[in-house]
């Protein structure tokens, strides 16, 4: 009845399944692509997603979150399910057309009427020729889907990277402008005491400046590359993850209190995500 109706439902788990295992042959990640987008599995995501992110977040693990979370790559699989559909639908019959009539007898025998139930054969014979090529869209889906994988894991490692080392630029500049403010309090107090002139006093103020000016450039630049890998790990929504753990404070300068990014195996600090993306 359902191949006369030319319907059918199906589940894209055997495409999502092919797509997880070029995720884990390529990337290392395994259990990273669901292989069923209902309710259950998307609350299954969520509470792996806050898992991963309720520790401090390795290379490794923002990898997974990008993989499970990335809104770009949820939607390209979803194109998936599609073309699965289409692939069961190639092999159903076109529906059936169904005609009738209702007539007035001449010979006074009253009403009367027929039904007549007609099928193409012409969609039966290309029934094969549909299949194939529904097929061969379903596998350059999977290999899209899994090319689309692959590159978020390229572009996740990469932010990964450059976030780490403009927070290392940050504690670096961050470093120079306490310094260079001690160094000018010092200056301040050998003018008082008459020990060096106002020319020299004003020489450590331009450091002072230009350090300030450096440290709000690195400020900056570690946010900018800090909020490109919240979105390729699909944490948008929330607050951009914070900088580096400070090790130290500077006196002219407010900043939030946050924690480091390090990748796997790193000496540098680990994010925190419950108190960086608060």
């Amino acid at each position: 009845m359902a191949a006369l109706l030319g319907c059918a439902s199906v589940q894209p788990t055997r495409a999502r399944r092919d797509v997880g295992e070029i995720v884990e042959t390529r990337v290392g990640l395994a259990d990273v692509v669901p292989e069923k987008q209902d309710a259950e599995s998307r609350a299954r995501v969520r509470d792996r997603v806050a898992e991963l992110t309720a520790e401090p977040l390795t290379q490794e693990r923002a990898l997974q979150v990008a993989m499970l979370n990335n809104r770009e790559l949820r939607a390209v699989l979803e194109e998936l399910g599609v073309a699965q559909a289409k692939l069961v639908q190639a092999g159903l019959l076109e529906n059936p057309v169904i005609a009738g009539d209702l007539v007035d007898s001449t010979r006074g025998y009253g009403l009367g009427g027929g039904l007549s139930l007609t099928q193409s054969l012409l969609s039966a014979f290309l029934i094969p020729a549909k299949r194939r090529l529904a097929q061969a869209r379903l596998n350059h889906a999977i290999v899209t889907v899994g090319q689309a994988a692959l590159i978020l894991a390229r572009d996740v490692k990469v932010a990964f990277v450059r976030t780490q080392a403009a927070e290392q630029m940050l504690e670096l500049y961050r470093g120079r402008a306490q310094a260079a403010e001690v160094a000018h309090e010092l200056a301040q107090r050998q003018l008082d005491a008459g020990n060096i002139n106002p020319l020299d006093q004003q020489l450590f103020a331009a450091a002072l400046d230009r350090a300030r000016i450096e440290l709000a450039d690195a400020e900056l630049a570690a946010l900018v590359e800090r909020e490109a890998l919240t979105r390729l790990l699909g944490l948008w929504e929330r607050t951009s993850p914070g900088s580096s753990r400070a090790r130290s404070r500077t006196p002219c300068q407010t900043r939030p209190s946050s924690a480091g990014w390090s990748s796997k195996g790193s000496p540098t600090d680990s994010i925190s995500p419950r108190r960086a993306w608060r």
